[in-house]
């Protein structure tokens, strides 16, 4: 949405202005330059990293004199500033960090072999062009494979029609060099340093809007080749090369069609939306919940267990005192996934609060709060501790 708008904005900006040329400089051009970033950040906080790979690129390629692209850099990196102080200012007076609660509360859960998986897998989509992966329902030798796959034929291809010579001829391809530091900064960051694989497609978009340049350069390149190749091949390999390309093309628009139309003709909806149609028919009291980003418009009565959005939640996670912050808000609706509720449910027992199952939205337990433990048979059907 607009963070791809604000990237684009930023490389046709950069490219048309002719910077990282190793020519005089325009000191006006790069804070306005800096300035469209800054946007980005406000857009999406990791834009931010876009930023400081642009001032590392700018130090390497503004300017013969190295002088004059270090303070290029100084006043690309300041005007990004400036115009994202406001962001800055925000977290850390209310949160006491310039990182967002979000953010913050991301980086505390341990899933960094899920990440090894998923980080291979989504390159693969990315390389794929057309096509997406299910997020963790194949095992991770499937996701290297996927990966291995698709990086093997871009590379058969881009040598085979000496893609990459050409494109590097014919354009100027430096604009492109923060998006692509960025992007790789960005992998590592968010595979080593982060627990959200399901938001990966989402952190390494920049990439995605790398890949989609770069595809849109280079397909005159392969199209020309094409034609070179069908003109001298025989006859079985002209109709082989047809069926394949009007496969895979067939099979492209097959999937992204239905893929989006999907999005649009839901007929069934996840746990996180009927829990919060649930919590917003029980209004006699506050409904927990960890993923609650939906909830939250539906029922005012929401309360965010995972800190994402609730700095209590956060500092209380922080602290590994998250049942304590529960128990003491007094919170009388639990939904959530099993083995969350069972471990709210038995740490609770020890700090005098009692929690039963009630009800089941989907893949959701409902728990409430009560004077006295359940033993009905009913329950202890339905519950399964870990």
């Amino acid at each position: 949405g607009l963070y791809a708008a604000l990237m684009l904005a930023g490389i046709w900006y950069a490219a048309s202005r002719k910077l990282f040329d190793r020519q005089d400089i325009s000191l006006v051009k790069y804070g306005v330059f800096g300035a469209i970033l800054g946007f980005g950040v406000l857009a999406r906080i990791d834009g931010a990293l876009i930023v400081a790979a642009a001032c590392v690129v700018t130090v390497i390629f503004a300017s013969i004199t190295k002088r004059k692209s270090v303070l290029a850099a100084v006043v690309l990196g300041a005007s990004a500033g400036i115009v994202s102080a406001p962001w800055w200012a925000f977290n850390y007076f209310h949160f006491g960090s310039l990182m967002p609660i979000s953010g913050q509360s991301e980086s505390l859960a341990g899933l960094l072999k899920v990440n090894l998986a998923t980080g291979p897998q989504l390159l693969g989509d990315i390389l794929s062009t057309f096509f997406y992966t299910p997020f963790n329902v194949y095992p991770g030798w499937v996701s290297l494979s996927w990966f291995a796959l698709n990086a093997t034929l871009v590379i058969v291809l881009f040598r085979r029609t000496h893609a990459i010579r050409k494109i590097v001829s014919l354009y100027r391809l430096q604009s492109l060099l923060p998006l692509l530091a960025a992007g790789l900064l960005m992998f590592v960051y968010y595979v080593f340093c982060f627990s959200a694989p399901h938001f990966l497609t989402r952190y390494l978009h920049p990439l995605r809007v790398l890949w989609l340049i770069i595809v849109a350069l280079v397909t005159p390149s392969i199209i020309a080749e094409a034609k070179m190749y069908l003109l001298e091949a025989g006859r079985i390999r002209r109709t082989f090369a047809f069926v394949v390309a009007g496969t895979l093309t067939i099979a492209a628009i097959v999937f992204n069609v239905t893929r989006y139309a999907k999005s649009f003709t839901l007929t069934e909806y996840g746990p996180e939306f009927n829990s919060g149609l649930w919590a917003d028919h029980h209004r006699d009291g506050a409904v927990g919940m960890t993923a609650s980003g939906i909830t939250g418009f539906e029922a005012p009565n929401v309360i965010n267990l995972d800190g994402k959005v609730n700095v209590d939640a956060l500092r209380a996670r922080q602290n590994h005192r998250l049942t304590e912050y529960i128990v003491r808000s007094d919170i009388r609706y639990i939904a959530d996934q099993p083995e969350f509720d069972s471990a709210i449910r038995s740490q609770a027992l020890s700090l005098g609060a009692h929690f039963v199952i009630i009800d089941s939205v989907g893949s959701n337990y409902i728990l409430m709060r009560t004077d006295s433990v359940a033993t009905t048979e009913q329950n202890n059907k339905l519950w399964r501790p870990i």
